[in-house]
């Protein structure tokens, strides 16, 4: 019993770790696009389950942002000339 309960706590752990791990990084690219870096991408080849949704959609997002900045600059460009 002690085994399994041992084998159990350093599952939890170490699938805490990982979530943690990934979380940090999404928050580190989510300050990123804040900071006005549009198109940045974040990396979903080691996510998982909702996470990997999530990044796919932030990357989706980043983009049409990126696309929009584009777009306005140009706008803006066409305009004053």
């Amino acid at each position: 019993v002690l085994a399994a309960w041992l084998l159990s706590c350093g599952a939890v752990a170490a699938y805490t770790f990982l979530l943690s791990r990934h979380i940090h990084r999404v928050v580190a690219v989510v300050q990123q696009l804040g900071t006005g870096e549009f198109g940045v991408k974040m990396d979903d080849t080691h996510l998982w389950g909702e996470l990997k949704s999530l990044a796919r959609a932030f990357n989706d997002m980043s983009m049409r942002l990126r696309l929009y900045q584009d777009h306005n600059i140009e706008s803006i460009t066409l305009e004053k000339n």
